[in-house]
């Protein structure tokens, strides 16, 4: 058993190594853009000074004259402040551009979305909530692409591969949705081996069988360098010794023991940067 266990990760290591193999594995999982938009990224990390200020301005110009013409609540604000779409030339005018807030959003949601926005294929999100209550928004299939390729590339950078097999210990189950499951303490993802915690329901109760979730995953895992786990949270640090997650539906009153946690014995990637 052993022997055909070595043999199969052999054989995919060798596979993973065919570009085009690779690529067809990388869009089932992430999506078809994913692999474009993540090369890009790399590519932009050895832009010069200027070619940074360049891309800048072509992406700000982009935004403005799209919210100019496609956004009836910018048309009309522009419009009251006197501002005319060729005034804005570059991103040093960004200062000219009125400023709003959440709560404007709020009261008139629909006048904040494009008119064309079916041709984008949205999708609705919502912010985290950490200033007040969440907010829902909406984010177009190429924004999310790019975020996660973004975030791809900021694990990377930690350690992972796209093979490491992961824990997700960050938000709760069912949040990007917009109905929390408070039910289930976790998820697997069997095709992919990954495991995401609920962290609606952390609490002193469960936190122990949580821990012994997160170590029987570990242990399952092998020690197979190629599939090496990882623990991917969202964490603020609030004492020295002690946790919470990023995003509760508590309002952060879940508190997680940091020695009980690493006890779990894995590597620790916190996307928060706390």
């Amino acid at each position: 058993m052993l022997q055909k266990a070595s043999m199969r990760r052999w054989g995919s290591r060798v596979l993973s190594t065919i570009p085009w193999l690779r690529r067809f594995r990388m869009a089932r999982h992430m999506g078809a853009k994913f692999e474009p938009c993540y090369r890009a990224i790399r590519e932009r990390e050895g832009f010069t000074t200027e070619q940074i200020r360049t891309y800048q301005n072509e992406h700000f110009l982009r935004i403005f004259r799209h919210a100019y013409d496609h956004v009836p609540a910018y048309r009309d604000l522009y419009a009251e402040a006197g501002i005319r779409k060729d005034a804005i030339c570059s991103i040093d005018d960004i200062d000219e551009l009125p400023c709003i807030d959440k709560e404007e959003v709020k009261a008139n949601p629909e006048s904040f979305l494009a008119e064309n926005v079916e041709q984008y294929r949205p999708r609705i999100n919502k912010t985290s909530g950490s200033t007040g209550m969440p907010l829902n928004i909406w984010v177009d299939e190429d924004l999310a692409t790019m975020a996660n390729a973004l975030l791809w590339r900021h694990i990377n950078w930690a350690g992972l591969t796209f093979r490491s097999r992961s824990a997700y210990v960050e938000r709760p189950l069912g949040y990007m949705e917009g109905q929390i499951n408070e039910t289930d303490l976790y998820a697997a993802d069997r095709a992919r081996k990954n495991l995401t915690i609920n962290t609606a329901l952390i609490g002193p109760e469960t936190l122990p069988k949580i821990c012994s979730t997160l170590a029987d995953f570990k242990a399952a895992l092998g020690n197979d360098p190629d599939t090496a786990p990882f623990c991917i949270c969202g964490f603020e640090n609030i004492r020295q010794d002690f946790l919470r997650p990023y995003i509760s539906i508590k309002g952060y009153d879940s508190l997680i023991s940091v020695d009980e946690f690493c006890a779990t014995g894995f590597d620790l990637f916190d996307q928060c940067g706390d």
